[in-house]
């Protein structure tokens, strides 16, 4: 397993379309409403990890992305990281490391 970590002003159109049919694979609503709310909801320096089955990049396994974000508390700023969805293709779940 393969690990990738981007930021999405670093994302190409491979690993954008890879990112919305994972995600749509866990929530049905078509690959042009995740890319809207993709555009709507992830910004340029958030952090996407992907998880591919092999080096070569081929298969996106497994993804999830932390949302950077701030609020105001009392006039102070705060940052947090936002985990915006933990993914991993049906067809891997339940199987252990060795297996694949």
């Amino acid at each position: 397993m393969i690990f990738d970590l981007k930021q999405t002003k670093h994302l190409n159109q491979k690993d954008l379309l890879s990112i919305l049919k994972i995600k749509d694979e866990e929530w049905k609503f078509g690959i042009f409403s995740q890319k809207k709310f993709f555009k709507k909801n992830i910004k340029k320096t958030d952090i996407h990890i992907l998880l591919y089955k092999s080096p070569q990049k081929k298969e996106l396994v497994g993804y999830t992305c932390f949302r950077l974000r701030e609020f105001f508390l009392l006039k102070k700023k705060i940052n947090y990281m936002l985990l915006d969805a933990i993914i991993i293709k049906k067809k891997f779940k339940k199987k252990s490391m060795e297996e694949n």
